[in-house]
């Protein structure tokens, strides 16, 4: 990732993780401790987040949001693979939106998310991949938790384990533990940078990423 040059070359967790990084930092650090990891996975964020209460004040700056519904703008939804492999645990994505339910009963969420798979849910995006946003459909069971996921409401669903965490404020008194990692951002610039295209200077059009949508 080069941000003076605008070249940004992320996968779905290396997304959540630069984001929070730089405008949460505090939160990201108590995320790095509960996972004891120096860089989440989607699989990482998705425990994480079952693991937390839903109650109000959360625990350690972090609350489990239950129902896909009461799902807001900053939030984060993740999901394990049944079969987690080496660069592709499951699926990591940013909320961009308020919830609303489709006809066929599927809670709607506009999400921002990278990905290698292309993106056909709107005609301006017909193609892409990478950095982008588009619609999230979630099912849901009876007391709103979400089941299993597509990107279009036609798709077939799949279940996986789904998690929405929140950042909230952090308890009286708490400190996260200090900083033990490099930086996301460090650790992908000090990375060798692939020849550049015209497309790829456009973080809309990037064509690489390491985790992959089941």
């Amino acid at each position: 990732m080069d941000e003076a040059a605008g070249h940004y070359e992320l996968d779905c967790s290396g997304l959540a993780c630069y984001a929070l990084q730089r405008v949460l930092p505090r939160h990201y650090q108590a995320l790095q401790a509960m996972a004891r990891a120096p860089r989440l996975t989607a699989r990482m964020f998705q425990g994480v987040f079952a693991g937390l209460p839903t109650r109000p004040e959360g625990k350690n700056g972090w609350r489990q949001i239950a129902r896909a519904a009461d799902a807001r703008p900053g939030d984060i939804i993740a999901w394990k693979s049944a079969s987690p492999k080496p660069g592709s645990t499951g699926h990591v994505v940013l909320c961009d939106g308020v919830p609303s339910v489709t006809p066929q009963g599927l809670v709607r969420l506009p999400i921002i998310d990278s990905t290698s798979r292309q993106r056909w849910d709107t005609p301006e995006a017909k193609g892409q991949t990478g950095l982008g946003r588009r619609a999230l459909y979630l099912a849901v069971d009876a007391e709103g938790r979400p089941t299993a996921y597509s990107f279009s409401p036609a798709s077939k669903l799949t279940e996986h384990p789904i998690s929405i965490g929140r950042a909230v404020a952090f308890p009286a008194g708490y400190q996260p533990p200090a900083p033990a990692y490099k930086p996301v951002s460090t650790a992908l610039t000090a990375a060798k940078k692939p020849a550049r295209s015209a497309a790829d200077k456009n973080p809309i059009a990037q064509k690489r990423s390491a985790e992959r949508i089941p």
